[in-house]
C-alpha cells in the first residue's frame, strides 16, 4: 500500500528524484490512506532550478525535501517522467497534491536517530 510501483530512471542520473518521491508517496499514505505517484520530473526541472539540485546529473534528496517543504507535489499524470533535465519548470506550487513541514536525516548507523525518526 505505501510503496508506489517499480520506476525505471533511465540513463539520467536522478535517482534522487526517484528516491525523494517514493519516501513522500509513502509519507502521502501513510498520512491520508490514499496512494499518490509524484511527478520525477517536476523535481528533475524545478528543484534544479530553485535549489542546488543538478538534474540528470545528481542530486540529493534533501534538496528534494526542501523543495517539497515550500511547494506542493504535482502527480506523475499531469508533470510525467521525460528522462531528460532540460526543460523549464511548469509546475504551479499552488496546483499540487502534497507537500511536508519537515524531514529529518538519519545518521548511518545510529539506532537512537532511526528510532527518534520514526517516533515523529
Amino acid at each position: 500500500g505505501a510503496v508506489a510501483y517499480v520506476k525505471d530512471q533511465g540513463s539520467c542520473g536522478s535517482c534522487w528524484s526517484f528516491s525523494a518521491t517514493g519516501a513522500l508517496e509513502g509519507e502521502h499514505f501513510l498520512t491520508n490512506k490514499k496512494m499518490e505517484i509524484f511527478s520525477e520530473q517536476e523535481l528533475l526541472d524545478c528543484d534544479s532550478s530553485l535549489f542546488t539540485n543538478h538534474g540528470c546529473n545528481g542530486g540529493l534528496m534533501d534538496y528534494a525535501f526542501e523543495y517539497a517543504m515550500e511547494n506542493k507535489m504535482t502527480r506523475e499524470s499531469e508533470y510525467p517522467y521525460e528522462e531528460d533535465d532540460s526543460g523549464a519548470c511548469r509546475a504551479s506550487k499552488h496546483e499540487g497534491v502534497f507537500s511536508i513541514g519537515g524531514y529529518k536525516d538519519v545518521k548511518a548507523g545510529s539506532e537512537q536517530d532511526l528510532l527518534e525518526a520514526l517516533a515523529v
